[in-house]
C-alpha cells in the first residue's frame, strides 16, 4: 500500500505540471536567437567523450521552445538546438550518430535530451 501511495504521489508531482497557454507563449521572452553556440556545445559534449577530437557533429537550427520540470519543477523558455554526434568508442570505431538536445537561455546551455525523450521539451 505504501508503494502505491508513493507512486501516485510521484505521478501527481511530476506528471501534473500545467503547460503554458497560447496567451502565455505570446508574451514570453525567449531571448535573442543564439549565434555562437556550436563551440560551447561541442565543449560540453566533448568533456564526456573518450576521444573528443574525433567527434563528428551535425547541428540543427535553433527553435523556440520550453522545458517542463527540472529540479525546481518550473517551466524554462529558450532556444532548443538538436545536435547529432558520432564519436569513437574505446575500440576506436565510430558508434553512429546520436541526437542530443540542448536548450539555450541567455548564457545558460542545458542538456535537455532526457527531458525531450520523456515529452517534457516542447518545440514551437
Amino acid at each position: 500500500m505504501k508503494k502505491l501511495l508513493i507512486i501516485i504521489f510521484a505521478f501527481c508531482l511530476f506528471g501534473c505540471m500545467s503547460t503554458p497557454s497560447e496567451k502565455d507563449l505570446a508574451t514570453v521572452d525567449f531571448g535573442s536567437k543564439p549565434v555562437n553556440y556550436e563551440e560551447n556545445i561541442k565543449n560540453i559534449i566533448g568533456a564526456k567523450l573518450k576521444d573528443p577530437f574525433s567527434a563528428q557533429y551535425k547541428f540543427g537550427n535553433p527553435r523556440k521552445g520550453y522545458r517542463k520540470g527540472g529540479l525546481t519543477f518550473d517551466i524554462a523558455y529558450g532556444w532548443i538546438v538538436p545536435v547529432q554526434v558520432n564519436a569513437k568508442n574505446s575500440f576506436g570505431g565510430y558508434v553512429g550518430f546520436e541526437t542530443l538536445y540542448f536548450m539555450i537561455s541567455g548564457e545558460l546551455i542545458e542538456n535537455v535530451t532526457y527531458n525531450y525523450r520523456y515529452g517534457d521539451v516542447v518545440l514551437l
